[in-house]
């Protein structure tokens, strides 16, 4: 009887060690991303922008979407209001892709202090499938969303750095608000005359709140080209 209870612990035990051993805790995605931005005037701004995301160490689509950003300036470039929208598809092992929909709305404060640039930038963000209902089960998925960046100007250098924190808290039905991510960011652009801005970081996205935290490792590169002010183009 002894021997037989202790196979049984074992069995459990391995059966254990196994399901741990199948849970996802790490990947490596890539991000990738091109866009344009347009002044439209003294202080209204428009980005428009593709971008697609790899995982599974950056083998397979996870998802792409196409996003605008519109822009308001407030007080003296300090200050802005902004709302963004993405036209997202999303990869699902059961229906390939899924379409989704994403609404940002954004305050933003800019600060400098010598060579410093301090930004901080709070976010709600609301995203569902297109298409489905909440009576068919499908439930708006919300956060709130807060930013805080530092970037330092290096003299006679092109190259300077940004780092941030961003942490995330959930809303869902039935459930209270918690923080469900925080993620870190290191990056850099270089501007280049008349061919526009290029960028890339590096990321790290942590899982809260969850039996078995996920960290997932990002390698980002974007281009960016500025049309400038499109509403005081002087005629030729």
């Amino acid at each position: 009887m002894k021997i037989s209870i202790f196979s049984l612990l074992f069995l459990i035990l391995g059966l254990g060690i196994s399901a741990q051993t199948n849970v996802v805790v790490s990947d490596l995605e890539s991000w990738t991303s091109v866009g344009i931005n347009a002044k439209l005037g003294k202080k209204w701004s428009l980005t428009i922008n593709e971008q697609l995301r790899l995982k599974q160490n950056s083998t397979i689509i996870d998802e792409f979407f196409t996003g605008a950003e519109l822009k308001y300036t407030l007080i003296d470039k300090r200050l802005k209001l902004a709302s963004g929208y993405r036209f997202i598809s999303e990869y699902d092992e059961e229906s390939l892709y899924n379409k989704e929909q994403r609404f940002d709305f954004d305050i933003l404060y800019f600060q400098p202090i010598k060579r410093f640039d301090l930004s901080a930038r709070m976010r709600y963000q609301n995203r569902n499938d297109i298409g489905e209902t909440a009576k068919s089960g499908d439930y708006a998925r919300q956060h709130y969303r807060l930013k805080l960046q530092v970037g330092y100007d290096i003299k006679n250098w092109k190259c300077d750095p940004a780092f941030s924190v961003e942490l995330f808290r959930k809303f869902e039905r039935y459930t209270l608000p918690y923080f469900d991510n925080i993620r870190f960011r290191l990056g850099t652009d270089y501007k280049m005359k008349k061919f526009g801005e290029i960028g890339i970081f590096y990321q790290l996205d942590y899982s809260l709140g969850v039996t078995y935290p996920k960290t997932t490792y990002v390698i980002g590169l974007n281009y960016q080209y500025n049309l400038g002010n499109i509403f005081n183009k002087k005629s030729k």
